[in-house]
Parts: structure tokens; sequence; C-alpha cells
């Protein structure tokens, strides 16, 4: 008894095995690169940049706001030795322009006095200086713009009215304190800008009792300078803020404040706009921050690493520096990770693509035999061997391709008779819609004619009866033309013979034709003619009836209202507009508006007349000259129709004469 046939393996069972174990093997190189590699570095590196940026940060700062109590000290100094004297206003003008000369950090050097006087030099944000002094009677100060030695360079600029330093915040501070101390943040009172501060005070007692305070101020903004680190990146965020969550100073992504008119509302940190600086001072909010915390906290933007530390000094400043860094800074030391799983996944790309590569020349032949089939199925040639293959499901598409090619071949024969049935049937519509036309012009010129001739010596009664009868051969003899348009068209008989048109002139034609069309529905058509119309690649006659076509359409369809006629240049298109307040076209009917024959509803038809071949023979002239149609409409606010036509040939060859390339 002979033994029976062994079956060929399974191609399903030879490329599931193949696939599987390069898949696997690629997965399993890529979990060893991985685990090795690792990604705990990445979050160590960036809390030691975070920190060594906080620590650099802090120093900075500390030594940046121990400079105005500095100041405070030796002017202090100068007024106990005598140097000076406390109601001396013009040595004290001199001393505070020398040092804000020699000490940028101060924005303002200033002295109050007990009786409400007082004398001050600011630093401009111009780099000018100005000083700012009480007059005798104590009923405000005076401003003077001081020259490169300290003196006024003229008569004062202004004079501020009611102007007392004892209610200033610094004042108050330092009577409060009685020792060097910070005000709290407030809006200075500046003439240049809205600018927020705090001031370095220093309560004076002098030998005969006189009570002052010497202050030196400092602009929030000038903090910002020092948080502009480049080591940060720029998806960092560096912010401070006081204790109880309102922000002091932050980078350009946040602003500490906002303002209204000239006042300056300062900004908590939750509230900030920048996602960062909001989550992170969210995540921060009721935490007591004696040292430096580091934080991960998840972002509207990602997963972000904060690193918060305390900023303090011995005259009261008790702030929190906040860095901040997006997860995908995470770069740097990644990129070592990032060769090493590329030189894997390429690797794995060599691999899998040499044993696809193997595997499917050897499965595959025989499919791209059945592709070489399937082209000569297409070429018609139905005697084309069909390879059978080595595998069990090749074979079982062979068999079944075989079968399908009967099949097609039978359905070619059937839709090929089926095809000439139509033609034939197209081609008796197309000379039936010919003859009839023609037929029916025969005697709506006759009746034309015959009735112009009769207008001419008819009474007025019979006049109108005539206009009438003319009105309706006229219009019904449009509408035969329409039909005898279309039956060229489908005939492939039409064609256009485009040049170069002028469009303004053009346009002008059309408008005196249609004006009597929509003056006798009430309407008003105008004329808008763009800047450097000159010429346009196009058939006049067609394009001309294509407008006539749009401006009648939109007069019909508009009453008592106004139809606008237009054109403008976009690039090397000229787009022709025609604008109407009408009834409008509802949704549904825009993208078949074009189609022939297409009546919007029964009453539009009884109402404003038609068939319906207007647009679609306007689409079709302007496709075959090169261009597009479109249209935009709201029902009861009326329609906007658009002809875009090149300025020059599509083709250079097509130049004068019959265009076949235009022509079906």
């Amino acid at each position: 008894m002979a033994r029976p046939a062994p079956q060929p393996p399974s191609l399903q069972l030879i490329l599931v095995t193949s696939t599987v174990l390069l898949i696997a093997g690629s997965v399993a190189l890529t979990l060893i690169v991985a685990v090795r590699s690792g990604t705990h570095g990445m979050t160590a590196m960036v809390q030691g940049l975070q920190g060594e940026i906080a620590a650099s940060l802090t120093q900075q700062l500390t030594t940046y706001l121990e400079t105005p109590h500095r100041i405070n000290a030796l002017n202090a100094g100068s007024l106990d030795a005598g140097l000076i004297a406390a109601e001396d206003d013009i040595s004290l003008r001199r001393q505070f322009f020398r040092q804000a000369q020699l000490f940028p950090a101060a924005t303002y050097i200033q002295l109050g006095r007990a009786d409400g006087s007082f004398v001050g030099v600011e630093r401009g944000v111009d780099g000018g200086f100005t000083a700012e002094v009480t007059d005798r009677p104590r009923t405000g100060k005076a401003v003077w713009t001081l020259d490169d030695r300290g003196d006024p360079a003229g008569p004062y600029t202004h004079f501020i009215d009611g102007y007392d330093a004892t209610t200033r915040p610094w004042f108050r501070a330092a009577m409060a304190a009685k020792q060097p101390t910070w005000s709290s943040i407030y809006q200075f009172s500046s003439r240049q800008s809205v600018r927020l501060g705090i001031t370095a005070v220093q309560p004076w007692t002098g030998p005969d009792g006189q009570v002052g305070v010497l202050g030196t101020d400092i602009v929030l903004s000038h903090l910002s300078h020092f948080l502009d680190n480049p080591r940060l990146g720029e998806g960092g965020r560096i912010f401070i803020m006081e204790r109880d969550g309102l922000l002091v100073a932050a980078t350009a992504h946040a602003a500490p404040f906002t303002t209204e008119g000239e006042t300056a509302i300062r900004l908590k940190a939750h509230d900030s706009p920048d996602p960062l600086t909001h989550a992170a001072a969210r995540a921060l909010d009721g935490m007591p921050i004696r040292s430096r915390v580091n934080l991960q906290i998840d972002t509207s933007v990602g997963r972000a690493l904060v690193a918060a530390q305390p900023l303090t000094d011995t005259h009261g400043i008790d702030w929190v520096v906040v860095v901040v860094v997006p997860e995908a800074q995470y770069l740097g030391p990644v990129q070592q990770t990032r060769r090493t799983l590329l030189l894997a996944g390429l690797l794995t790309l060599i691999f899998a693509s040499i044993g696809s590569t193997l595997l499917g020349r050897w499965a595959m032949g025989p499919l791209r035999q059945l592709v070489h089939s399937t082209s000569a199925i297409s070429r018609l040639d139905w005697d084309h061997p069909i390879p059978r293959g080595q595998t069990r499901e090749t074979q079982q598409l062979a068999d079944a391709f075989v079968g399908m090619r009967e099949q097609i071949k039978e359905a070619m024969v059937q839709s090929e008779e089926a095809r000439r049935a139509a033609t034939d049937a197209n081609r008796a519509k197309t000379a039936f819609l010919q003859n009839m036309s023609h037929e029916l012009r025969t005697p709506l010129n006759a009746i034309i004619g015959y009735g112009e001739l009769l207008l001419e010596d008819a009474t007025p009664d019979q006049q109108d009866d005539l206009n009438k009868v003319l009105s309706a051969a006229y219009q019904l003899l449009g509408l035969v033309e329409e039909v005898l348009d279309l039956a060229r068209v489908e005939a492939g008989t039409i064609e256009v013979h485009p040049e170069d048109v002028d469009v303004a002139a053009l346009l002008r034609s059309v408008h005196t034709t249609a004006l009597p069309l929509a003056t006798d529905t009430g309407n008003t058509l105008k004329l808008e003619l763009g800047p450097g119309l000159g010429t346009v690649w196009a058939d006049p006659t067609k394009l001309r009836q294509c407008l006539l076509n749009l401006v009648t359409n939109s007069a019909k369809f508009t009453d008592e209202g106004t139809v606008t006629l237009g054109a403008h240049r976009e690039g090397s298109w000229v787009v022709f507009e025609v604008i109407d307040d009408g009834i409008g076209i509802a949704p549904e009917y825009l993208e078949s508006i074009f189609t022939p024959f297409l009546q919007l509803d029964a009453s539009s038809t009884k109402r404003h007349q038609g068939v319906g071949l207007g647009l679609a023979l306007t689409q079709t002239f302007v496709e075959r000259m090169g261009g597009s149609i479109g249209v935009q409409s709201t029902v009861g606010s009326g329609s906007v129709f658009r002809i875009r036509l090149p300025l020059t040939p599509p083709d250079p060859a097509l130049q004068g004469g019959s265009h076949p390339a235009l022509d079906r």
C-alpha cells in the first residue's frame, strides 16, 4: 500500500515562526541594553544641577541684597561723624548721587525725616539720574534732572504735591523695627514705569535728637537677571516667592505681577499662567522649607523635577528659591544610552532585513508570479499560465485565482455589451436633444421676428402684450440654448478658444448687460474692480456667459437687495466674484448645486423659473478654461460664487486657436 504524499508546509506556519523568532530576538536584545544602561542617572544628574544652580543663585542674591544695607550704613556713619549735616539737602544729594553711580544695584538712595521732609536720588531706566527734595514749607517735593556732577541740570521738571516721607511703607517699616530691616514689597511711586521693589531701611537718630530713616531701593525686575541661567536650558524655570506664595521674581516665562492701569497687582506663584511655575508652587504650598527640598511632580506639560531652597538674611528676608526642570530636558545624561540603543536597533534591523529577504525569496516567489498573472488579466490575456507554488496555501490560491479569472472574463463580456448599449442610448439622446433644440429654435426665432415687427406698429395696449410674448420667447430661447450647450458638452463637440482677455473691460460689459435684469427685480448691481487686474487667459465668450449666468442667478434669488460683480488678483490667478444678499442656499444643496437640471425645491422653481442648467454649464466652461468655481452660502444671508482663472496658459503649447487639452 502506497504511502500518502506528505503535505507541504503551511505558509502561515513558516511566516509566523520566523516573525516570532525575529521579534523575540529583537525584544530580548533591546531589554538587555535598556536594563544595563538604566535611567537612574538622569534624576541624579538633574537634581545635582538644580542644587548647584540654587546654591549659586542664593549666594549671588545674598551678596546683592547686602549692598543696600551697606550703603545705608555708610550714610549713617557720615551723618554720625558730622561729615554731612542731616538737614543739608545739597550735600546729601551729591553723596547719594556718587553712591548711585558706584552701586548699580541701588535704584534709589534716600533720607526721610520725622517732619516729613525728604531728599533722594533715583537711577532711571535710561541710566540718567534725578533728585527729589521736599520744599521748605513741606507742601511736596520737586524733581530735578541731574547733570554729570550731581547738580540740577536746570529748573525742576515737575512738583509732587502733598508728599510726606513718614507715610511711605519704607519709613514705617524702619520706625517699627527700630533697627536695619527690609520694607515689605510695594509699588514704587515712579513716573517712568510700573515697578515693584523693596527698600533696605535703617533708622537714624542724630545727636540733637533728630530722627530720620535712610533707605536704599532695589527693583524686583533686577532680581530676574540673576535667574537667567544658560545651564538650565530654555525649558527650565527659576522663580523666587515669599513664604505666603507671592512671587518676588521669575524668569521671562512668568511675570511676578499684573497691572490694572498704573497699579501693580502681585501674583501668587500657584496663580501663574506658566504651567511649570503653577504646578511647582502647588506642590510646595504649605511645605515648611528649612533646607533644600527635591520633588518630582506632574504638570500639564509633562513630569518635572523641582528643587526648592530657602533664601534668608539677617535683616528679615525669608524667601524660597525654586528651580524647575521639565523631564523633556533630561537629554544630557541619556545621550550614550541613546547611541547604544540606536546601534542595537540598527543591528536588529540588519538581521531582520536579511532574514526577511531570504524568507521572502523562498515563500513569496509564487505570490509574485500570481501578481504577473494579474497584470496579464488586466491586459485581457486570458491564457497566461497561473503557477501553483510549493505550499498548500499558494496552491489553494492558484485554484481560486483560476476560477476568479473565468468569472472576470464572463463579467467583462457582459460589461462590454452593457457599455455599448449605454453608449448607443447616450448618442441617441444627444442627437435627440440637438434635433429638438434646432426644431424649437426655428419657430421661436420666427415668433421673435414677427413679434418685433408687430411691436413697431402696435398700440400701447398691444405693445404691452407683445412685450410679454417676446419676453417669454426670449426666455424659452435661452433655455433651449442651455439644453443645446449641454448636448454639445455630452457629445464632446463644444470647444473653448482661450486668449488674453481684458478683465476690467469684460466686467464692465457684463455689468452693462445685466443691469436691466437686476433693476427689474428691484436690486442694485454693483461693480467692484480690484487694482492691477490686467488680462486673464480665457475664452471671452464663454467667460462672459459664465458671469452672466451667475449674475442672472443671483438677481433671480434676491429681492430688493444688492448683487455685486467684481474681480481681484491672487498671485497668478484672477478671482471673479458674484455676491448677493438673497435667500441663500441650504447646506444640503451645496454639494450638488452644479448638477444639471437640479432645482432646490418646487417653490423656487415656480417663483424664479429656470431648468437648472446655468450653473452646470458654468462649471463645465470654467474647468475647460483651466479654472475652478466654488460657492459659499448662508440661508437668509446670501451667497458668494467665485471663479478662479489663470493669468497665463496652463501649458505653453496652448497658445491660440482651439485647445484640445481643454476640450472633452
